[in-house]
């Protein structure tokens, strides 16, 4: 990269680039999230493994990198990492991570359950309640 800083990138920017195959993206949060839910097509590389295992990956050399987490902090952690890696591809932050990803109505994958119709609050309370003996 030719800068000290990462650069910052949409979700809307950020899903061309993935889509059209112009950069990678790394999901930069601990496997269970990543597990629950992701971004089709990232790769889990959780923080603390980045600073060692970032060299290790081969990346073609005209791709840019993205790293991403749940609201930016840890990935600009990551672009750090990289940027003192002497990474020779632009590295950008997606800004917001995966909730601003999914507030702009980009998918998501994994084994995270569908929102529910009711609360768990909700249906503690229904099941609590007493039962009609009247009928």
């Amino acid at each position: 990269m030719s800068g000290t800083q990462a650069l910052a990138v949409s979700p809307r920017e950020a899903a061309q680039w993935l889509s059209s195959g112009e950069a990678i993206l790394i999901d930069v949060r601990e496997p269970h999230e990543f597990k629950a839910e992701h971004i089709a097509g990232a790769t889990s590389m959780p923080l603390g493994s980045v600073p060692g295992q970032f060299r290790q990956i081969k990346i073609p050399a005209d791709r840019k990198v993205i790293f991403q987490c749940l609201r930016g902090g840890r990935s600009a952690q990551a672009c750090g990492h990289a940027i003192a890696a002497a990474a020779p591809h632009p590295v950008y932050n997606l800004t917001g991570g995966i909730a601003a990803w999914k507030a702009a109505g980009l998918p998501v994958t994994g084994d995270a359950p569908a929102a529910p119709a009711t609360s768990i609050l909700h249906r503690l309370r229904l099941a609590l309640m007493p039962r009609n003996r009247g009928r």
